[in-house]
């Protein structure tokens, strides 16, 4: 029964280490996104590549609230 004990607790510890790897990335603010349409439109694109993985991250969230934001100052114009 140790065996996999060890086992499950190796797998939940790599788990857990790639998870956080995967974070490395700084978290930008939606006010960021909107002021930087180059770096928001790759997010975007990044995003709606794989979005199982990335929809969920801040980052994501923050890209396209930004470009909503992007685009009403844009229409009051």
């Amino acid at each position: 029964m140790r065996p996999i004990i060890q086992s499950f607790a190796l797998v939940f510890a790599t788990g857990i280490a790639f998870t956080l790897s995967a974070c490395s990335e700084p978290t930008r603010t939606v006010e960021w996104y909107k002021e930087h349409e180059k770096e928001r439109k790759a997010k975007l694109q990044e995003c709606a590549n794989n979005p199982s993985e990335h929809m969920a991250t801040p980052n994501c969230t923050n890209a396209g609230l930004g470009e909503i934001q992007a685009l009403t100052e844009a229409m009051r114009k």
